[in-house]
């Protein structure tokens, strides 16, 4: 099994982010509807492959402990069940009414 490098304690700074101090690659000032979709979209998507990420690592989680000495006996109803919620809701987060924009 090979190491995987350990994420920064400091959180997460990508290139051109405020965080690492040089200019955001996006015009904070830019209030335009198309400004605005773009932004909406790179959301989406981080929060959907984000999402999807979890999940490909939990269901090799998942994979191992089934495959171990005691594994088959454990019943995995309710983790086969919230990994479905994840990718019903991750392919959702792009449509047309995403999870938790619908007003009612």
């Amino acid at each position: 099994m090979s190491k995987q490098p350990s994420p920064p304690s400091s959180g997460y700074n990508s290139p051109g982010s405020v965080q690492d101090g040089t200019q955001p690659p996006y015009k904070p000032e830019d209030f335009s509807q198309q400004a605005i979709n773009h932004g909406q979209r790179r959301i989406n998507y981080r929060l959907a492959t984000g999402g999807l990420e979890l999940v490909k690592a939990i269901e090799a989680f998942q994979k191992a402990i089934v495959n171990s000495s005691g594994g088959k006996k454990i019943d995995f109803t309710e983790v086969d069940t919230a990994i479905a919620a994840v990718y019903k809701m991750a392919n959702s987060v792009a449509d047309i009414k995403p999870p938790g924009c619908d007003p009612s």
